[in-house]
């Protein structure tokens, strides 16, 4: 591998710690043609810069400074989390399998009726 390891410990241990948050953010739908489609990988450690552990609105604030998330759905393994729930805990349960958190962003779009 070529950047710093995500997990300390090795072997058996099934406590592995980890030490960056291993997630890939995918905007689909609904943003510009440029961006569509188009495949991020933050270095995110595992709390923001107030020192609180990371949620998704946070991690996606932290990444997107200008994001209104009023405007977005975000999606993780086929469910849509709410935007409060912790990144670290997500990265653990819900990672695909080569240990990335996969997190794709739609835009909202509103229906007339």
């Amino acid at each position: 591998g070529g950047g710093p390891p995500i997990f300390k410990g090795g072997g058996g241990d099934s406590k592995k710690q980890i030490k960056r948050l291993p997630i890939r953010i995918l905007l689909g739908s609904g943003f510009s043609e440029k961006l569509q489609n188009k495949i991020m990988q933050p270095s995110l450690s595992l709390k923001d810069q107030t020192g609180s552990p990371y949620t998704l609105r946070t991690a996606l604030l932290d990444v997107f400074p200008r994001i209104d998330l009023d405007a977005i759905r975000v999606c993780v393994q086929g469910i849509f989390p709410p935007l409060e729930s912790d990144l670290c805990w997500l990265s653990q349960n819900m990672c695909h399998a080569d240990q990335f958190l996969y997190a794709c962003l739609t835009r909202d779009v509103k229906e007339k009726t």
